[in-house]
């Protein structure tokens, strides 16, 4: 009795299993690492959310949310899973599901970036601080 799929080796056909060594390539490692930066970027970001409690910081919250949904997709097209969404096909389900959580999330990051920016610039110039004097002794001519 042969083992499952070995007949497949004896008949001389290639593997199209995406974790076989051979046609592995480059795109599982690249999906997993964007899917690790990805995950990074949310962990910061809920943490960040917790301290601050603001519109800015969910804002950040959504955007890698968004962010996990694109290196989900490359992980999905990289492993072959749910064929049927025609992952990294033009005019398919999966390719518009890409690309909008891709452009959507980088308009949602940039507003709660900017938004935070503007908020830590507001508070400062509302507590009255001031930026450190200069040790620059020299008073000019």
């Amino acid at each position: 009795m042969c083992a499952r799929g070995s007949h497949r080796a004896w008949l001389g056909a290639a593997s199209t299993h995406p974790l076989d060594g051979a046609n592995m390539g480059a795109s599982v490692p690249k999906a997993l690492l964007g899917l690790t930066l990805t995950s990074a970027l949310l962990i910061s970001s809920i943490v960040l959310n917790r301290s601050r409690r603001s519109a800015a910081t969910l804002l950040l919250v959504l955007g890698a949310i968004l962010f996990i949904i694109v290196a989900l997709s490359h992980v999905f097209e990289a492993l072959q899973v749910l064929p049927m969404f025609g992952w990294g096909q033009p005019d398919s389900v999966g390719h518009y599901v890409d690309l909008f959580a891709a452009a959507l999330g980088a308009v949602v990051v940039v507003w709660g970036v900017l938004l935070l920016y503007f908020q830590a610039s507001l508070s400062r110039r509302r507590s009255g601080h001031r930026d450190a004097p200069s040790n620059n002794r020299w008073r000019g001519p």
